[in-house]
C-alpha cells in the first residue's frame, strides 16, 4: 500500500463594513494511490487478487457573502455559490487463478502483450492437469494452438478429480482483465441560509440549496490500448506509468443530476435551562451507473455483448448478470425533535434527541455472479453451462454459483432508520463527574428495486444497514486532586457496550459482529503550568 497526498487552500475573509462580510475558499488536492487487495486472503495462493492504482486530482472553488441586520442582531444570513471538478484516473489489473488458466484467455486480454509466451501456456495447462489427477502433457516447444487442441480433447471426456472439472478451471478465465478507467466529474451549487431570532426565546432558521451534478462521462482503455502492459503473472508488481495510454477503446455516456434541498428549524427556549427544537431537512446526492468489469461483460451501445466471460450468454437473453444499472438521484428526508436542559441547580445537564430518516434511490452494491459456467473451456460462459449445487449455491439450491471478486453499484429504492439518543452528564461537585450516553437505531431496506437484479443480490428486504448496532452505551466517570502549587491528577473511567451488528449488509460476505464492552482506564497529571502527563 502506498499514498502519496497534497492539498493546498487559500481562505480569504474581507470585512466590508460592519454588517457585510466577504469570503473566499479555495481548495486543490492531489492524491496517487497504490493498493493491493488480496481476495483470497493467502499471500502464497494466487486465486483472487485485484491491484488499484488511483490518480484523483481535484479543485474547489466557494464564494460566500455573510450579513447579520436589526435590533441586536436578529437576523442573520448567508448566501454562496460552490464550484468542485475532478480528474480521476483508476486502473485495476484483476488476477484469478492465472497460473491455471492462462492458456485460455482470449485475445482481448493482450496475454502476449502482457508477456505471456508459449511456454507459460503449457505450465498452465500442465498446472490443470494436475488439478484433474491427469498427465502433463505439454513439452517445450508446443504452440498455444497445440496446446489448445489438447485441452479440447480433455474437455470432451469430462473428468472429475474429487469434484473438480474442466469448467470449474476454465470458468476462473473472466476476471482476469486490465482495464483503466479515465472520469470526470463537475458540481455547481447556490445556497443561502436565513436564522430570524424572532422573540428572546423563539428561533427560526431555514436554508436553501440548488445543486447540479455533472459526470461528464467515462472513458474506458483495455489490451494494447494501455501504454504499459502488467505483467501476467505478478500481481504485485509496480507500474512506472499507470495511466499511460495510446488510444481510447470505449466511452460511457454521460450523466446529469440536480436538485433543490431545503431545511427549517425551530428553536424555543424555554428557560434560562431548558431549549427544545425541531428540524426538518432533506438531502440529495447524484445518481450515476455501473457496470460489469469488460472482462465479465462488455456491451456496446446497442446493448449486444463484444467480449467478455458472459458475451455468449447475454446475447441469447439469458444473462443473470445486468449489463448496466442505471441510478436515479439519491434523496433522503430527516426529521429530528430534540431537548437540551440543565436540572438540580444545572448539577445535571440531559440531551434528548429523536430522528426519523427515509431515503430513496440509496446507494448500494450487488454481487457480481452467474450460474452460467465455461463447460467447453472456450473463455465463455456457455448457455447450457448450468452446475449442479455442491458448495455456494443459488436460493432454490439447483445450481452453483460462479462468484468474480467485484461489486456493482446498485440503488435501493428505499431504505429507513429512526433513533433515540439521550446523553447525562452530573456535575457532582468540584472535583468529580458521571456521565451516560445511550443510542438506540433501527434500520432496513424496505424496497429493494435494482438492487434486488441478478443472481445473488447484496441484500434482502428487511436487512438492517452495516455498521449499525441497535443499541450502544456508554458510562464514564472523572474524579480531580488538587496536588498543590496549582497542579491536579484527574483519574478517569469509561466503558463502551456496542450491541450486535453486521460489516456487510447482506449477502455472502455478511459477517456478523458480537456484541462487546470496552473499559478504558486514563490517569493525567497536569502541573497547571505548560506541560501535562
Amino acid at each position: 500500500f502506498s499514498l502519496d497526498m497534497s492539498r493546498q487552500t487559500l481562505d480569504i475573509t474581507y470585512d466590508i463594513n460592519d454588517n457585510f462580510t466577504f469570503r473566499s475558499l479555495s481548495g486543490r488536492r492531489e492524491i496517487n494511490r497504490r493498493l493491493m487487495i488480496d481476495f483470497d486472503a493467502h499471500s502464497q495462493v494466487d486465486f483472487a487478487n485485484r491491484q488499484d492504482n488511483d490518480r484523483i486530482e481535484e479543485q474547489s472553488q466557494e464564494f460566500q457573502l455573510i450579513g447579520t441586520h436589526g435590533d441586536n442582531e436578529q437576523f442573520s444570513w448567508i448566501v454562496g455559490a460552490y464550484s468542485w471538478e475532478d480528474d480521476d484516473l483508476s486502473r485495476f489489473p484483476t488476477f484469478a487463478s492465472q497460473v491455471l488458466n492462462c492458456d485460455l484467455w482470449p485475445g482481448s486480454r493482450n496475454a502476449s502483450g502482457r508477456g505471456m509466451t508459449d511456454a507459460d501456456r503449457g505450465d498452465c495447462f500442465n498446472a490443470r492437469m494436475r488439478a484433474l489427477n491427469l498427465p502433463e502433457t505439454a513439452v517445450p516447444g508446443m504452440s498455444s494452438a497445440d496446446i489448445r487442441t489438447m485441452w479440447d480433447a480433455v474437455v470432451a471426456t469430462n473428468p472429475n478429480y474429487l469434484g473438480v472439472t474442466p469448467s470449474t478451471l476454465s470458468g476462473t478465465v473472466g476476471p482476469n482483465n486490465d482495464v483503466l478507467n479515465i472520469d470526470n466529474h463537475e458540481t455547481t451549487a447556490f445556497y443561502a441560509d436565513l436564522s430570524w431570532d424572532v422573540t428572546d426565546q423563539f428561533t427560526v432558521s431555514a436554508g436553501i440549496r440548488r445543486q447540479e451534478d455533472k459526470n461528464l462521462g467515462q472513458q474506458r482503455v483495455r489490451g494494447g490500448d494501455i501504454a504499459e502492459p502488467f505483467p501476467w503473472n505478478d500481481p504485485e508488481y509496480t507500474l512506472r506509468d499507470p495511466f499511460g495510454y495510446t488510444a481510447i477503446s470505449s466511452t460511457r455516456p454521460a450523466t446529469e443530476f440536480s436538485d433543490t434541498t431545503t431545511r427549517v428549524s425551530l428553536q424555543y427556549q424555554w428557560t434560562d435551562t431548558l431549549m427544545t427544537y425541531l428540524t426538518v431537512s432533506n438531502g440529495y446526492a447524484p445518481g450515476g451507473r455501473s457496470t460489469p468489469p469488460t472482462g465479465i461483460l462488455n456491451v456496446d451501445e446497442n446493448n449486444v455483448a463484444v467480449g467478455g466471460f458472459l458475451r455468449d450468454v447475454h446475447n441469447a437473453g439469458l444473462s443473470d448478470l445486468p449489463a448496466e444499472l442505471l441510478r436515479g438521484k439519491q434523496t433522503v428526508d430527516n426529521y429530528e425533535l430534540g431537548m437540551k436542559a440543565d436540572w438540580l441547580d444545572s448539577r445535571l445537564r440531559t440531551n434528548l434527541t429523536y430522528f426519523t430518516t427515509e431515503w430513496r434511490n440509496m446507494t448500494g452494491s450487488t454481487y457480481v455472479a452467474s450460474i452460467y459456467w465455461d463447460t467447453d473451456g472456450d473463455g465463455f460462459a456457455d448457455l447450457d453451462g448450468l452446475i449442479p449445487c455442491a458448495a455456494r449455491c443459488t436460493d432454490d439450491g439447483q445450481n452453483e454459483i460462479l462468484w468474480f471478486p467485484n461489486l456493482l453499484t446498485s440503488a435501493v429504492n428505499k431504505a429507513e432508520s429512526s433513533g433515540l439518543e439521550a446523553e447525562l452528564t452530573w456535575l457532582g461537585g468540584d472535583n468529580y463527574s458521571l456521565g451516560f450516553n445511550l443510542g438506540l437505531l433501527d434500520t432496513e431496506f424496505v424496497d429493494l428495486g435494482d438492487a434486488a437484479l441478478g443472481t445473488v443480490p447484496a441484500y434482502k428486504e428487511g436487512d438492517k444497514f452495516a455498521g449499525a448496532p441497535d443499541m450502544t452505551a456508554a458510562l464514564w466517570g472523572e474524579y480531580t486532586w488538587g496536588v498543590g502549587n496549582g497542579g491536579t491528577i484527574t483519574a478517569r473511567l469509561d466503558y463502551t457496550w456496542t450491541d450486535d451488528y453486521t460489516t456487510f449488509a447482506g449477502g455472502p460476505l455478511q459477517r456478523t459482529q458480537e456484541s462487546f464492552g470496552l473499559l478504558n482506564a486514563r490517569v493525567t497529571y497536569d502541573t497547571g503550568d505548560n506541560w501535562f502527563l
